[in-house]
């Protein structure tokens, strides 16, 4: 279990109060920072993808944990989610997800060339902008 310092100044001076809090925080340690709960965790993974305010998750870990969870250690948390989420699945499922969502939209066009190996050679992309562009500036 980690000591928490308290320590009170009489008459702060300037720049004072954001040392003491530096100084608390150092001194309460990174367990009573890190949520290690798995269920607390698996929910902050789906608020995440489903475009939760970072603020937001983090009153909600603050609450729940009772930790003294930051919002840069929240942010790092995220990305560790969404690095093992993308180490999930291979490299050809990622590319076709992108391809499949950047054809989605409307007037995008997407060309992929493969060898006699079928081995991809070229993969093009065009928005429908860079066709207007083509079609006024032939």
């Amino acid at each position: 279990m980690a000591k928490v310092l308290s320590l009170a100044v009489q008459q702060p001076i300037y720049g004072e109060s954001v040392l003491l809090r530096t100084i608390e925080r150092t001194i309460t340690g990174f367990d009573m920072r890190r949520v290690t709960d798995p269920g607390i965790l698996e929910f902050v993974d789906e608020l995440a993808q489903a475009g939760a305010k970072p603020k937001l998750i983090l009153q909600y870990l603050q609450d729940t944990s009772g930790k003294l969870v930051e919002l840069r250690g929240l942010h790092n948390l995220v990305q560790r989610m969404k690095a093992k989420r993308r180490s999930q699945c291979t490299v050809e499922d990622r590319l076709e997800a992108v391809l499949r969502t950047f054809c989605s939209y409307r007037g995008n066009q997407t060309s992929i060339f493969v060898d006699d190996t079928k081995t991809t050679q070229i993969i093009t992309l065009q928005t429908r902008q860079m066709k207007r562009f083509f079609v006024a500036f032939p």
